[in-house]
């Protein structure tokens, strides 16, 4: 199988700059992505671009959904030219016996664009697609208009509205966590008496909300109700203050996709810097950053028990691991001084994957993982510099059956609690987590961070003051620790992660659309192990 990643990148034309240009707003067009393992991905030429009058302005958000053996991408043209902002219209393939699927191609006209005639205000990101019990197909947009059709080709609006949110992403429930079909008291989820199931999730911008969907008539909207306390068997997670962000860092707008092939449900999002001024890169002294990226791809699963979804790293990732760096296989306390190093070679570790797993302590207490250490004349201790990503552990009240800490990035210098814009609470259950699990994914200058199987995700930037060249970081190494006694690491690993990008030079795109010839030059000479099969 290929798997196709149509990825919206903020590609800025030489000629779009202040003060003529709108910059950030004009000449957006779709890159594109393949994969055969899902670890590693080449970039090949961008799939589609702003070169027909109803989408002259920008390739705005979009998705792809494979109706009838043929994947159609539908998404919001942002134009000028009519009364309404965004126009919807629709792209395929021009090969389907190309795995690359390079070439796209817009229909000659729209699906539709607003106006008075129509009645219609088409908005932007249009979701991907869904069959009906009845056989149509539908899909909705951010302002929660739903369009129809019978053939995935001529589509119209639906009667009826669905919820509205910026950059929306509408699925069915997924699947349940592994091991989370038990509440600890042996009951399966789902015994709890007058539970409503959910059966659909709809996300916007970076907010998830569990629901039911029951389904219109023909060319009908269907009815959308939110679940109480997202069905929750023991304790919602919203009940103990955890909000519903799919990741709680600086990440946006994220998108997901079925797999087929493992029945499951995929999410990737936009790992943001800190603006949005419409530029892949930012220049720091004589390095290039990624400043706006893509992150890396995580399952979403349900754990019934607390109510919530979780987004976890997916498997395939463990492909890129190369050595190991440090290893710690024996239960060991972190000792008084609040230190414990996982020594690793100088830099090594600044592209990486960190796995800790914490005995769960009895007392209240912050502990955690902290990356990036540099060199330091002083003995280390909880108080040292580095980059932090922290637990404030407090035991759980007699009796209760759930309840939640701290967790996020550094911790306060007197509270020795997370404090910050990460900052949130991870719910944990009574009898059945024994442990706390963090998994860390380092890369030069962005973590992602996932605690106790993605019941929250964080993405951060690193800060600049860390990197080699201003700080004269010539260590860049990972060491645990602890706020006071108590904390015991019960193992930990550290691997050096190889680019999951097969062809890392990236930049030096086409400003609009190549001819065939130079798209297939682009797209077919970088990764030879794709192959043509």
């Amino acid at each position: 199988m290929m798997w196709q990643s149509h990825t919206q990148y903020e590609h800025i034309p030489a000629w779009n700059k202040f003060p003529s240009g709108q910059y950030g707003d004009t000449g957006i067009s779709f890159g594109h992505a393949v994969s055969r393992d899902l670890a590693h991905w080449t970039q090949v030429e961008n799939a589609v671009w702003p070169d027909q009058w109803f989408i002259s302005v920008s390739v705005y958000d979009g998705s792809v959904t494979v109706i009838n053996g043929v994947p159609v991408l539908i998404a919001a043209g942002l134009t000028p030219n009519t009364t309404s902002t965004f126009c919807h219209a629709r792209a395929t393939p021009t090969n389907l016996s190309d795995p690359y699927l390079v070439d796209w191609a817009w229909d000659s006209a729209p699906l539709y664009c607003g106006n008075k005639t129509n009645g219609l205000r088409p908005f932007d990101a249009p979701t991907s697609a869904w069959r009906t019990a009845a056989g149509q197909w539908q899909y909705q947009d951010g302002a929660g208009g739903v369009y129809v059709s019978d053939d995935g080709k001529s589509w119209r609006g639906a009667k009826g509205t669905m919820p509205h949110g910026m950059v929306t992403d509408w699925f069915p429930l997924p699947r349940v966590c592994d091991g989370c079909d038990d509440d600890g008291g042996g009951r399966v989820a789902g015994d709890a008496v007058g539970r409503v199931v959910p059966t659909h999730v709809h996300e916007a911008a970076n907010n998830y909300t569990l629901v039911t969907f029951v389904e219109g008539g023909h060319d009908e909207a269907g009815n959308v109700s939110t679940v109480p306390n997202g069905g929750a068997t023991v304790m919602s997670a919203a009940v103990l203050n955890l909000t519903t962000k799919c990741d709680h860092g600086r990440f946006g707008f994220p998108k997901s996709f079925w797999d087929p092939v493992l029945s499951r449900r995929l999410q990737y999002g936009w790992a943001q810097g800190g603006k949005f001024v419409g530029e892949e890169d930012s220049l720091f002294g004589e390095l290039t950053l990624k400043a706006n990226h893509q992150s890396l791809l995580r399952e979403v699963t349900y754990d019934p028990r607390l109510g919530m979804l979780c987004f976890s790293p997916v498997p395939e990732l463990a492909q890129l691991r190369t050595t190991v760096l440090a290893s710690m296989t024996t239960p060991t306390a972190i000792p008084a001084s609040g230190i414990l190093s996982l020594p690793t070679p100088p830099t090594a570790a600044n592209q990486s994957e960190i796995r800790v797993s914490f005995a769960m302590p009895t007392t209240a207490v912050t502990f955690g993982v902290r990356v990036m250490t540099p060199p330091d004349a002083m003995p280390r201790t909880f108080l040292s510099a580095g980059f932090d990503f922290s637990v404030g552990f407090t035991p759980p009240p007699a009796g209760i059956a759930a309840w939640s800490v701290v967790v996020g990035g550094r911790a306060d210098r007197k509270t020795h609690l997370p404090v910050g814009a990460t900052a949130t609470q991870l719910p944990l259950l009574s009898g059945v987590d024994s442990s706390v699990e963090m998994v860390l994914y380092v890369d030069q200058t962005v973590v992602e961070v996932f605690f106790m199987g993605g019941r929250v995700a964080i993405t951060d930037f690193i800060p600049t003051a860390f990197f080699l060249p201003t700080s004269n970081n010539t260590v860049q190494g990972v060491e645990l620790f602890a706020s006071g006694p108590g904390v015991t690491v019960l193992n930990a690993t550290v691997w050096a992660m190889s680019d999951t990008w097969t062809n890392v030079a990236t930049h030096g795109r086409h400003q609009s659309r190549p001819t065939a010839a130079e798209a297939h030059a682009s797209s077919r000479g970088t990764d030879s192990s794709l192959g043509t099969k």
